[in-house]
């Protein structure tokens, strides 16, 4: 059985639990003395030129990912 995946232009924010398929098409670590060490990404889903999100997650997150 195939997953389906919605769109990022179809994400909203009434619903807390999409399902979407994304590529990171940039992604940096930043360090500031306010949020100490982050990883920021720019992600898009097949419709690159359609939608991009900017992400940034605190190090305390990115223990968990990694």
């Amino acid at each position: 059985m195939a997953a389906t995946f919605a769109y990022l232009k179809d994400v909203r924010p009434y619903k807390n639990a999409w399902r979407v398929q994304v590529k990171i098409l940039h992604s940096w670590k930043q360090y500031t003395s306010n949020t100490r060490e982050t990883i920021e990404l720019v992600i898009s889903d097949e419709h690159v030129r359609i939608t991009l999100i900017y992400a940034k997650f605190t190090f305390t997150y990115t223990q968990v990912l990694i």
